[in-house]
């Protein structure tokens, strides 16, 4: 059995759509003005009217020709006031979402901000840390060389009582033990 290749297959689906988009089982969506009015549901053949209209409207478009709607007297005032209520419904939808919107923008500014303090507070506290850690470092150095000192000074005095017994200065026998060495 010989492979089918991808592009062989995307031309089937191509071609196949069409058929399954005419074989559709699903209604198409009830208008709402039509519906408001107690229209009866638009039927295939008025979709296909609709659906012509709105091709000539578009090729009316291309030519700079535009279909301009009848003026207010002559239309119908059921429709009207059903335009108006969606229209008004419509505005307050969009108002509503500008308003979450802003105060969408507002709160992510101001996490924004309270982040980039966060990060501020933190970074000067490393800082802070650092520097804290240094003067510990020095301090300590500072304290280890002056203990050093003091032990090899401590040294250096056993060292010449150690040597004064050695040359029989018995007053300087009792000298002790030998220093303990810092930190041991």
């Amino acid at each position: 059995m010989k492979p089918i290749s991808p592009a062989a297959l995307a031309i089937a689906a191509l071609l196949a759509s069409p058929a399954f988009a005419q074989q559709s089982t699903t209604p198409a969506p009830a208008d709402n003005v039509a519906t408001l009015l107690g229209a009866p549901a638009p039927t295939p053949a008025s979709q296909a009217r609709t659906s012509a209209a709105a091709s000539t409207d578009a090729a009316l478009e291309l030519k700079g020709e535009t279909n301009a709607p009848a003026p207010d007297s002559e239309q119908n005032p059921a429709e009207l006031s059903i335009t108006a209520r969606l229209n008004s419904e419509v505005a307050a939808r969009d108002e509503l979402a500008d308003q979450t919107d802003r105060a969408n923008q507002a709160a992510y500014a101001r996490s924004q901000s309270e982040y980039k303090e966060a990060v501020a507070d933190r970074q000067a506290e490393i800082e802070r840390q650092a520097i804290d850690t240094q003067i510990n470092a020095q301090s300590r150095a500072e304290y280890n060389a002056e203990q050093e000192d003091r032990y090899q000074k401590a040294m250096a005095d056993w060292r010449a009582t150690v040597a004064a017994c050695d040359r029989g200065d018995a007053s300087r026998c009792r000298a002790g033990s030998m220093p303990a060495r810092p930190g041991t």
